[in-house]
């Protein structure tokens, strides 16, 4: 992700960990976001949120250089005895906790949001930053947005896409970053393909941008010192320190 800074410029802030399957015969990656939405509606979304956020912090770890997103399903943040011993982790390690950003997706309703408040407060008093993830197309709302409070939120890509459409107002995407802005220090357009979209998210005031346009997603990013992948390793679900 790139913030922009006062003289149109543009600097680093963070990378986001997004999941992917294994690459297949074709050495290609895909997405695993089918798979995420029917963990949710099974209930099961925990147990995979619990081993990519225990990656992380190994990622973090061991590249004490870097700062690193990962996305949790909302449904995961509630009063489950996994996030203890990562709380009290994160609590003894501030400098990990400090350059960890949990990036909150609401995809489907039924969230509990006081149990969600509750635990991002925890996160929050021990250095984690919180962003709220693809806002304007999901089921966040602005009372959750109000009570989050988050440091970052990130404008759903589908909102950029209607600066291009005829039917909507060539406003619609300044006007939300200008609501999201009341509720976060930071705000971030997100799909940002294009140098015409570019313009869009500059137009808009937004803070800050993500997209093919910045950079394309790699397996294998500069930092990552290792050969391999950075792995998420299912036993983690279980993980205890």
């Amino acid at each position: 992700m790139r913030i922009f800074n006062g003289v149109g410029g543009c600097f680093d802030v963070y990378s986001e960990a997004l999941l992917r399957r294994a690459p297949g015969e074709d050495g290609q990656s895909e997405s695993a976001e089918a798979a995420i939405l029917a963990l949710e509606r099974m209930g099961m979304c925990n147990r995979l949120d619990r081993a990519v956020v225990w990656t992380v912090v190994g990622l973090l770890e061991a590249h004490p250089d870097i700062r690193l997103a990962c996305n949790i399903s909302a449904h995961s943040l509630r009063d489950e005895p996994w996030w203890r011993p990562l709380i009290h982790y994160l609590g003894c390690d501030s400098t990990v906790a400090r350059r960890l950003i949990i990036e909150v997706t609401e995809t489907s309703p039924g969230v509990d949001h006081n149990a969600a408040l509750v635990l991002l407060t925890s996160l929050r008093e021990r250095g984690v930053r919180i962003a709220v993830d693809d806002f304007g197309m999901g089921h966040g709302t602005l009372e959750f947005l109000a009570s989050v409070r988050a440091d970052i939120v990130k404008v759903d890509r589908a909102i950029l896409r209607r600066t291009r459409d005829v039917r909507f107002s060539p406003d619609v995407l300044r006007n939300l970053v200008r609501v999201c802005a009341d509720y976060a220090r930071c705000v971030v357009v997100e799909g940002v393909e294009s140098p015409g979209e570019m313009r869009a998210a500059i137009y808009s005031g937004a803070d800050g941008v993500q997209g093919y346009h910045i950079e394309r997603p790699t397996l294998r990013p500069s930092w990552l010192t290792s050969d391999d992948y950075a792995w998420v390793n299912p036993r983690l679900a279980s993980h205890v320190r």
